[in-house]
């Protein structure tokens, strides 16, 4: 009969196993979920599998999963905000003060760090000064710049006169150009619009007694023209007892033998 139908021996070999694959149990859970197919549909069924075994092994090496087009443009720019909202929070954290602490600085003064940022200090009084660092725009920035220069120059210029006991024409001349450029760039210390960042400083109060008004207007303190911790036209040595009289006289309104 299969010489008849054309069977060769591998083929007539064959002709019974369907029955005993009925009969035999599956040895794996595999074979239970899966359908009989073909050496095609197997082939295809593997490579689609090893796919997907690679596409998760590829997923848990990546932080998002990847996309594509407009989606991917999203993401990209959603992750880059992300990193700058961190940036920018990490940035405005206090950090040691590590420039110089001038003998007019005080709790909260304004200063510019090593990094040229603007911020003000805190725990100057413990054991190691912070600066906290200020969220401020650039036009800002060169404003409070420009007012911390004035400041710091009005107190050198004045703690070196009161030491010297003489002018220093050289930090007078640095004194009024700095204040000229404020007045140029952003108006009058005074000026509403300046109020508010000059009174963030702990001693802006006092920088803004550099202008004094007169009739309503606005004009330079004395300290632009002279020196003010001490009087230049002082008496300091003279020839005979009746100078030396005259100059108790004028100063203490009274004989001082001190």
């Amino acid at each position: 009969m299969y010489e008849l139908f054309g069977l060769s021996k591998e083929e007539r070999s064959q002709q019974g196993r369907p029955n005993r694959r009925r009969n035999q149990q599956p040895q794996k859970q595999e074979q239970e979920e899966i359908p009989f197919m073909e050496w095609r549909e197997r082939l295809h069924y593997e490579g689609m599998q090893k796919r997907r075994q690679q596409e998760k092994e590829t997923l848990k090496n990546r932080k998002t999963h990847p996309v594509t087009g407009a989606e991917k443009e999203k993401q990209s720019e959603s992750l880059k905000q992300e990193q700058e909202q961190r940036e920018r929070e990490d940035a405005m954290k206090p950090v040691p003060f590590k420039t110089e602490l001038l003998p007019h600085y005080r709790e909260g003064s304004l200063v510019s760090d090593e990094n040229n940022r603007i911020g003000y200090l805190i725990n100057l009084e413990g054991l190691q000064p912070m600066f906290h660092p200020l969220d401020i725009n650039t036009v800002q920035k060169q404003k409070v710049s420009l007012y911390i220069e004035i400041r710091d120059t009005y107190h050198h210029l004045y703690r070196n006169e009161a030491d010297r006991l003489e002018a220093n024409p050289a930090l007078r001349e640095m004194l009024n150009h700095l204040y000229d450029n404020f007045s140029f760039r952003f108006g009058l210390l005074n000026d509403r619009k300046n109020l508010d960042l000059i009174k963030m400083d702990a001693r802006g109060t006092e920088i803004l007694s550099l202008e004094r008004y007169i009739d309503g207007k606005a004009v330079k303190a004395d300290i632009f023209n002279r020196p003010v911790a001490f009087n230049p036209n002082e008496v300091t040595s003279v020839d005979n007892p009746h100078e030396a009289l005259a100059a108790s006289l004028n100063k203490y309104a009274g004989v001082n033998l001190g």
